[in-house]
């Protein structure tokens, strides 16, 4: 008798445990779905805005701190890949990557540039100033000297876009490795020595 009641005790505590499993992931879901449409309605109403030019210094700051709580989402993993990978590409339409020796911004060479197109983002040279408040978006958007010539070798052998996706990359490269920044270590080894 005690041998079949401990059979049962196990089956319903194998059955809560998979009812509590499903049900936290269903929840994980939800959440990840409630990030991704308050980020792309936030941007929808930005959007309109981000068209006038020049913009106003309220309006990129409101577009860095989304890009900003965006790239956080994505560090924490509450973003899928493909979402962050468009999501980055669209940022590059504003946020240029920026050159780690001088601080000047790069944009890909073009093959057949217009001489009265101007590629460069929309933001002001004091706009841009206000990356420097978001370290992580300024850590993400800056380039070291051996990325950039990634970015051109790849660019010179498959075109424009592949050099684009590569952009991406070393955006997303560069927030794996700002999570391994000394302040940030400094800042988890201290937590877990307090708890």
């Amino acid at each position: 008798m005690l041998e079949s009641l401990a059979h049962i005790a196990t089956i319903l505590g194998a059955v809560g445990l998979l009812f509590a499993l499903l049900t936290w992931q269903g929840s994980r879901k939800s959440f990840h779905h409630a990030v991704i449409t308050n980020c792309t309605t936030r941007f929808q109403k930005l959007s309109s805005k981000l068209g006038q030019l020049p913009l106003t210094t309220e309006t990129v700051q409101q577009y860095l701190e989304l890009c900003n709580e965006e790239l956080f989402y994505f560090e924490s993993d509450f973003l899928p890949q493909p979402i962050i990978d468009e999501w980055l590409d669209g940022m590059l339409s504003f946020i240029s990557l920026r050159r780690e020796d001088d601080e000047s911004l790069f944009q890909l060479p073009q093959v057949s540039a217009q001489p009265d197109t101007d590629l460069s983002p929309p933001f002001s040279a004091e706009q841009y100033l206000l990356l420097k408040n978001f370290p992580r978006l300024y850590y993400a958007f800056r380039l070291t000297l051996q990325a950039e010539k990634v970015i051109i070798g790849v660019q010179r052998k498959y075109g424009p876009d592949a050099a684009r996706a590569q952009m991406v990359l070393t955006v997303i490269d560069n927030l794996h490795s700002y999570k391994e920044q000394p302040f940030l270590k400094h800042l988890h080894r201290t937590r877990a020595e307090a708890w």
